[in-house]
């Protein structure tokens, strides 16, 4: 009895000085890059999600020192547990990587991959938050999402990725009004030649190198807050015009009608 006890105070009292990067969606894409980069510094230990036991007997070769859980983010409640032991452990930053897409017209759509992308970019990742914020405040977690230019400037045949992605966007700006202690790094990325654009039916992008982004990713999560964008320049120069090219779109509409 006092052995279990001594051993349960005694995990506890090393996860709370230990220091863990916590990074979900780390099988593939932007997650895996990060937890690569993470796991060359022997002074974090990683806490990953994997959506299967596949994916997380993959993730245990790559990464034999990291803590793993398996937590499907497109089912509901699947993050319970996962939730559950980042509460306990100090936590420098949680990376919500975990992203899905799909690329098409929205009448040509599942039902079930709408409520995926929903579930995925916006509704487990918004849970894990509500459900870690006490932790996170207390440990001064870092709070880190990937959102993506198309919440920025919707593009065609991505309706309901633009929703997923635009309602987190929001929500986390609500969040860290009504929680200032809370500390929130929302980044808003161009396009980046992933995993995820073949398997969302966009095929082979233009966007950039993989490893030409992740230096500038992790250049914000050590030193940056609240929104950051990174896109290329000729993007962040289009994006600047975007509203005066909206007001000009709307001229042009009234003159045809009138």
């Amino acid at each position: 009895m006092l052995l279990c006890l001594y051993l349960k105070i005694y995990f506890l009292f090393t996860a709370m000085i230990q220091k863990y990067i916590c990074i979900t969606g780390a099988s593939s894409g932007i997650g895996q890059a990060l937890a690569e980069h993470y796991s060359q510094k022997p002074e974090y230990t990683l806490l990953l999600s994997a959506r299967n036991q596949e994916s997380a007997d993959i993730l245990a070769s790559k990464f034999p020192n990291a803590e793993i859980y398996i937590a499907d983010f497109s089912q509901k409640d699947s993050w319970t547990h996962f939730a559950q032991n980042l509460m306990w452990k100090n936590i420098l930053s949680c990376i919500l990587a975990a992203g899905t897409g799909k690329y098409g017209a929205f009448g040509d759509m599942k039902t079930s991959e709408i409520s995926e992308q929903m579930q995925v970019n916006t509704t487990s990742p918004l849970e894990i938050v509500h459900s870690c914020r006490e932790a996170f405040q207390k440990n001064n977690t870092k709070i880190v999402y990937l959102s993506s230019v198309v919440a920025d400037m919707p593009l065609k045949n991505m309706s309901v990725y633009w929703a997923s992605k635009w309602a987190m966007n929001y929500a986390l700006g609500r969040i860290s009004e009504q929680y200032p202690a809370l500390s929130i790094l929302n980044l808003h990325l161009g396009a980046v030649q992933t995993p995820m654009h073949i398997t969302s039916g966009m095929g082979e992008m233009k966007g950039r190198k993989l490893e030409d982004v992740i230096p500038k990713i992790i250049f914000a999560i050590e030193h940056k807050q609240g929104n950051r964008w990174i896109y290329p320049d000729w993007f962040l120069a289009s994006y600047a015009m975007w509203p005066i090219l909206k007001i000009i779109f709307s001229l042009k509409q009234l003159w045809k009608k009138y």
